[in-house]
């Protein structure tokens, strides 16, 4: 647990605080640049996959299994299909 001195725990508070918010901030960032640069690669590899969400668990498990050049290669049977949207009738 965190120990703050008495006369000084609500500065150290807020340069804590600070920090978290900053390295919060900086993760953020680099997880929006991650997202956007799988999303540009993917429209190069995996244009028909951009239809899906690209982080869900099921197209990162396809990525995982078939990310590679000769998985690519061997896969010229499989066909990606858009979701379909689902209307009342």
């Amino acid at each position: 647990m965190l120990q703050l001195g008495a006369e000084s725990g609500g500065e150290e508070m807020r340069t804590l605080l600070k920090m978290l918010a900053l390295r919060t901030a900086r993760n953020r960032d680099e997880l929006k640049k991650a997202h956007k640069t799988l999303k540009e690669d993917l429209a190069i590899a995996f244009p028909e996959i951009l239809d899906y969400a690209v982080t869900s668990k099921e197209v990162l498990i396809f990525l995982s299994t078939f990310g590679c050049l000769p998985w690519q290669r061997s896969m010229t049977s499989i066909v990606f299909q858009a979701p379909r949207a689902w209307s009342p009738s």
